[in-house]
């Protein structure tokens, strides 16, 4: 019997579901601020809000200006968005031959980093100063701690998504169902959220962990293919 390898385990999962929550996501190289090269894209940097959690929640997207706007959509580890998302324009590699963020050998170098390093953490790119993508466990932090009630037009703007509240302070913050990118092609927008997390996925390299949802339920610690193009919410201590 052939052993099985944690790349046909993660082939296994994959074509079991593509969109069910899988959970086990969760370190950091030294980095300085000169090592950070800053890419420039659309929108504005938001202000944080104190939701009642460990860190401090934009009040936007990365690339947006207000609440509402879907923003820009980035690859897993990639700062700078793009036309195509697909393994044939991911910057680390593909399947078979990943070149950074790995922990087995079946997907290519094992550098055995699990968490973005500031160099290729899109929020810490564009944004500065303390702003990074948050983790896994603090996106399930924000869902546990906070109440999320779907609205399919958000402040009178039309938009679908989730107020996500701290019920104790009345603070806010609202993410918007922006879909995603797949190769050119903008899917589930309007019906779906799909947000990174810093956190690779533990049981398969070619996946990173994500917050996902739709209008009837929230999956924290769910994970997908890592050249897909999700929005990013920054985080800040």
């Amino acid at each position: 019997m052939m052993k099985p390898t944690c790349k046909n385990l993660w082939l296994v999962f994959l074509s079991l579901s593509m969109g069910l929550a899988f959970s086990a996501c969760d370190d950091d190289d030294e980095e300085t601020d000169d090592d950070i090269q800053s890419v420039t894209i659309s929108g504005d940097v938001a202000d944080a809000v104190d939701m009642g959690t460990s860190v401090k929640w934009a009040k936007w997207n990365l690339g947006a200006s207000r609440p509402e706007q879907y923003g820009v959509y980035f690859a897993w580890a990639e700062s700078a968005p793009k036309t195509s998302y697909n393994w044939e324009s991911y910057k680390w590699g593909n399947m078979d031959a990943l070149t950074k963020y790995s922990n087995c050998s079946d997907f290519g170098v094992v550098d055995n980093k699990m968490t973005l390093e500031k160099r290729d953490d899109a929020a810490s790119v564009n944004w500065g100063g303390k702003w990074r993508t948050p983790s896994a466990d603090e996106w399930k932090e924000l869902k546990e701690k906070c109440s999320w009630t779907w609205t399919t037009d958000y402040e009178g703007t039309g938009i679908c998504g989730y107020a996500v509240t701290n019920t104790a302070s009345g603070n806010s913050i609202f993410l918007p169902a922006a879909g995603f990118m797949s190769d050119e092609q903008l899917v589930n927008a309007a019906d779906h959220g799909y947000y990174w997390s810093s956190s690779l996925y533990q049981t398969s390299s070619i996946g990173a962990c994500d917050t996902d949802f739709s209008d009837n339920w929230v999956g924290a610690n769910n994970y997908h293919f890592r050249i897909l193009g999700y929005s990013i919410r920054p985080v800040m201590p």
